[in-house]
């Protein structure tokens, strides 16, 4: 007897609709998200010929291993957006969705995500975390900026976080108001937390990828043989993708990133507008970031970059360079060959530094608090020789 199972998942509860193939209608569940209420659902319910549908959310893997492991003959992730076009209805509620995701499970009218290795998994943890981690320190340090325009501060230093700027820091302190001099050392201290913090995230992605899937370090290495990807973009890309093979063309793994502009197209009429944005939204900011790194250097891409930003404005050209680098990697993980300008130099210097930072993470935190007091030691000594020369 072939049972379908459509599964509305929450943080506190599930519902249940249980479709068997010999009665007309089903029945519904509602039991705690817990291991032990869990487990008493799979012994009850989950057999050889149980076929179960849940949307893709934040939570899906843990329940996809646990069907997975509980004996499941099939355990289909569906595309959310895509379902609720295919089965709009008026009526939202958990029991209605679950019997929507049972029936068209029978039907076979589930649009299906890409499922995930676990270290593909881990990886798209690992890279989330580090953006975050990167953009958090880069708001402290814009928060630092503002510190000292709002007290009309000249400086020189375009990064203040170098050691000449944070013995120009040190020094301006003493001078500022307390408030503000409270701020300016708070984001510093904030700053290097992140910064440690970011390093040790670093440290186990580039672990996780030495020792994990050989295939998959090679496919890392191939594509940070493109100037301006390094391993975090190479990675990102690279577990976000999966196997480059499910995608036809370069132009679908560009929609599927949501690099591809809007089209309106009606009555013979074609409007291109927007890119759509779907997708990775951290895919897209790294993709930009290797861009910038890829246009300060002679190349196609430098070329077509300058050549857009005279007609587009900057944004548009670094967005537009973006979307051709990503079809150059694409062809890149195609052939599993290294980019014909590949500079050799380079690419050791990445390969090195991808293997010498692969720590554990207590191991890679301590280092890289290591590092900042050994900074600090050199801040201050700066400090002391600037106060020597300059006495107030």
């Amino acid at each position: 007897m072939t049972r379908w199972m459509g599964l509305d998942c929450h943080p506190a509860s599930i519902t249940a609709y249980i479709l068997d193939d010999n009665q007309p209608k089903g029945r519904h569940l509602t039991f705690a998200n817990t291991p032990e209420e869990w487990a008493a659902f799979d012994q009850d319910w989950v057999t050889s010929t149980t076929h179960c549908v849940l949307e893709a959310s934040g939570g899906t893997w843990p329940l996809y291993d646990g069907l997975q492991a509980a004996g499941a003959a099939e355990v289909l992730v569906a595309h959310p957006l895509q379902v609720k076009a295919i089965a709009a209805a008026r009526v939202k509620t958990d029991k209605a969705d679950a019997k929507t995701l049972a029936e068209l499970g029978r039907a076979g009218l589930i649009p299906t995500v890409y499922v995930p290795t676990r270290q593909e998994r881990d990886l798209r943890a690992l890279v989330a975390r580090h953006v975050a981690l990167t953009k958090e320190a880069t708001a402290q340090k814009n928060q630092l900026h503002a510190a000292l325009r709002r007290q009309a501060v000249p400086y020189s230093h375009r990064r203040l976080d170098t050691l000449e700027g944070r013995a120009f820091l040190t020094q301006v302190c003493g001078e500022l108001p307390a408030p503000e001099a409270l701020i300016v050392q708070g984001c510093l201290a904030i700053a290097d937390r992140l910064e440690a913090e970011c390093q040790a995230v670093h440290a186990v992605l580039a672990r996780t990828v030495q020792d994990g899937d050989p295939a998959f370090r090679e496919a890392v290495e191939v594509l940070m043989s493109q100037t301006g990807v390094g391993l975090l973009t190479a990675v990102a890309l690279r577990a976000r993708l999966g196997d480059i093979r499910r995608f036809p063309t370069a132009r679908h793994v560009v929609s599927y990133l949501g690099l591809a502009p809007r089209v309106r197209n009606s009555g013979g009429t074609v409007r291109l507008g927007r890119i759509a944005k779907q997708g990775d939204g951290t895919c897209r900011f790294l993709l930009v970031q290797a861009a910038w790194a890829a246009v300060r250097g002679p190349g196609p891409l430098q070329d077509q970059f300058v050549r857009l930003r005279a007609r587009k404005g900057s944004k548009i050209a670094i967005t537009a360079t973006a979307r051709r680098l990503l079809v150059v990697l694409v062809a890149l993980l195609r052939t599993g060959r290294l980019h014909h300008q590949v500079n050799p130099t380079r690419l050791a210097i990445k390969r090195k530094a991808a293997t010498t930072q692969a720590l554990p993470y207590e191991a890679a935190l301590e280092r890289a608090f290591e590092r900042l007091a050994r900074r600090a030691e050199r801040v201050r000594r700066l400090s002391d020789a600037a106060r020597t020369r300059h006495p107030a």
